[in-house]
């Protein structure tokens, strides 16, 4: 997953370059670059919560929430 996201923003980056002026360039990368691939870092990152809280209420150690 991470070769795609460095090949998604290295196209991006070259369409960037090529920009008619800095500013719509810096938009360009800043929008259709990064934003993508952070949305998509921040939902890989709830997942893999969701996936550690659900490993974390499995424990044997812990004694159930009926014995407290």
């Amino acid at each position: 997953m991470f070769v795609v996201w460095a090949a998604w923003l290295y196209v991006i980056g070259m369409l960037a370059l090529e920009a008619s002026s800095a500013l719509r360039g810096i938009a360009l990368f800043a929008g259709v670059g990064l934003g993508p691939v952070l949305l998509l870092a921040w939902f890989a990152a709830v997942r893999a919560g969701g996936r550690k809280a659900s490993v974390r209420d499995e424990r044997p150690d812990q004694p159930d929430r009926e014995d407290t």
